[in-house]
């Protein structure tokens, strides 16, 4: 099976040589905790391949360099090597209104990407499908979609995949340009059948002034191999939600951003699985939480952002209810935060004075054609 997989992706690699475009990108993630020596520098670059096989027709490779699997082959008796395998390599067919992925892709789907902003989702998803096909269409403002996921590694053997290791979603809603309310069903890689909502909402007032409104809810329980009585025990606990809510006003060039966090289960009950990827303030643990920012745009683009967050479960640093203050200063690709407790949520302990920067280079190895159009 791994020599299978590994020709399929060398030919591949292969037929990529003759495709209408290649282009190889990479993207490098930089955090420097400039007060902690432990953990002062933390580089994380990703590269990524894309090349066009016909109209609307890519291949996607990425690699997660450092976090890659790796397979090992014998070459001689002398020697054995070892070829990175990529985190996420796809099939993509991409229309105005359609999309289509299949093979190992990572699959998103959400009203408003929390995570980019605060840290933390609920609503929405973003897998790794193992080996799945997802994609969604659009009619008009209406959107359908999903996934389908074999949950399990290329690598397992049949008799190590195990009952019920596979997972699926289901999506349908409203999605404009402005306007998007979502609502999503699924049953995840955590055993768990998930019902959630999300949305975003943007309005103009003016030339300077903009107001914007997302939000989203879930719910979860165990899931069983009886959909009819795990979609009972999911209608139950439908008063309990954990809920997330925030908003942004801009009148240029003042802005106001405030996000507040909810678990309304007080037994247990609902196991939604909160999204986190690097969220200075996590929820996991906690009754409710805030983060309300402020800033100013200075000559571009250069902006300045103070911030106050809050939760219910760590000791506040004037009150019960201030966990974390501090301001950012933000430019094209780089920031810089002081902040009196914690300014970087990947890293253990607390840094207080943080430099983060990304660099992105595109390098083209075909325009067009080798062959010919």
């Amino acid at each position: 099976m791994k020599k299978t997989i590994l020709f399929l992706i060398l030919t591949l690699f292969v037929v990529t040589i003759f495709a209408r475009g290649t282009v190889m990108s990479v993207l490098g993630l930089y955090t420097l905790n400039l007060d902690d020596k432990n953990t002062f520098s933390n580089p994380f670059p990703i590269l990524y391949f894309k090349s066009e096989l016909a109209p609307n027709l890519e291949l996607k490779f990425d690699y997660y360099l450092g976090l890659s699997p790796r397979y090992s082959f014998k070459v001689d008796e002398n020697g054995e090597y070892d070829l990175p395998i990529p985190n996420h390599y796809s099939l993509n067919y991409t229309t105005r209104n359609l999309f289509l992925t299949v093979g190992n892709p990572k699959f998103k789907s959400y009203s408003y990407d929390f995570i980019k902003e605060d840290g933390f989702r609920i609503g929405g998803f973003k897998d790794d499908l193992a080996t799945g096909i997802g994609g969604y269409l659009k009619a008009g403002i209406l959107k359908l979609g999903g996934y389908y996921n074999l949950n399990y590694s290329y690598f397992e053997t049949d008799e190590s995949r195990k009952d019920g290791d596979d997972s699926y979603a289901l999506m349908v809603g409203m999605d404009s340009r402005y306007q998007r309310l979502m609502g999503y069903l699924s049953k995840d890689k955590y055993g768990k059948l998930n019902l959630s909502i999300d949305g975003y909402h943007s309005f103009k007032v003016n030339r300077k002034t903009n107001y914007q409104f997302y939000y989203g809810a879930g719910y979860a329980v165990n899931a069983t191999d009886d959909m009819q009585n795990d979609l009972t025990e999911l209608s139950s606990i439908i008063t309990t939600p954990k809920i997330i809510a925030g908003m942004r006003m801009y009148t240029k060039p003042v802005y106001v951003k405030g996000l507040f966090y909810y678990n309304l289960d007080t037994n247990g009950k609902n196991n939604y699985h909160i999204q986190v990827d690097g969220a200075n303030d996590s929820p996991n643990g906690k009754t409710w939480l805030y983060d309300f920012k402020f800033g100013y745009q200075l000559q571009k683009p250069w902006t300045i952002e103070g911030f106050i967050r809050g939760n219910s479960k760590d000791e506040g640093i004037l009150t019960d209810y201030i966990t974390d203050y501090g301001a950012t200063l933000i430019g094209d690709y780089f920031s810089i935060t002081f902040a009196m407790k914690d300014a970087n949520g990947r890293t253990d302990g607390n840094q207080n004075i943080v430099i983060s920067f990304s660099t992105w280079n595109d390098f083209a190895f075909l325009d067009g054609a080798l062959l010919g159009d």
